[in-house]
């Protein structure tokens, strides 16, 4: 498993070596991490060798990418990768435990409520066990279009039937799931992967 230093190390790296010219607190903005942070992480990986610094102009320090840190880029990349791997394959398998409970319930129209990454790969799941999505619903995204559906507001909810929501939102507490619920959807309907 990759720790959390270790993804922002990678992301250092990369950002350096994409262009080394940048201010710390440039890379701090463009990385979404504080100052301070960027700061303490580039004094580990110069320490350890990964980066050389140069002053060019005198009163500006560049970083060049050493060996010893395109190897440790290298080795962070690799572990990167095989942790989305291993997140993607066990994420799928609860997605399609998930589809697979509905479809055994004979529920065969689906609604999915939320427009992210989750919902791309539950639309290939659905495919799968020949199941019909009927729309994907997010207030946020309602007008834009995914997989060749436009996105509906949650008034879809009360104007359409169908037999199971699959809810793909991080938050899916009985706050967020009220739109759902004030549309007379019964809770042995609604599917949450979180």
């Amino acid at each position: 498993m990759m720790e959390q230093q270790e993804l922002k190390t990678l992301k250092i790296i990369e950002a350096i070596e994409k262009d080394n010219s940048q201010s710390q607190r440039e890379l701090a903005k463009r990385l979404g991490i504080s100052l301070g942070l960027v700061n303490s992480l580039l004094k580990k990986i110069v320490q350890k060798g990964y980066f050389k610094v140069t002053t060019i102009p005198k009163n500006r320090i560049r970083l060049i990418l050493t060996p010893k840190g395109f190897s440790e880029k290298i080795s962070l990349t690799y572990r990167y990768l095989t942790h989305a791997v291993n997140y993607y394959t066990e994420l799928r398998e609860k997605l399609c435990s998930i589809v697979q409970r509905i479809d055994e319930e004979n529920q065969k129209t689906i609604v999915i409520y939320g427009a992210n990454e989750l919902t791309e790969i539950i639309c290939l799941i659905l495919k799968e066990y020949e199941l019909e999505l009927l729309s994907i619903v997010d207030d946020e995204k309602a007008g834009q279009k995914m997989f060749g559906m436009t996105i509906a507001d949650s008034s879809f909810l009360d104007k359409n039937s169908f037999d199971a929501v699959i809810v793909t939102q991080m938050n899916s507490n009985r706050e967020a799931m009220m739109p759902i619920l004030e549309c007379s959807v019964r809770e042995n309907r609604i599917y949450r992967i979180y």
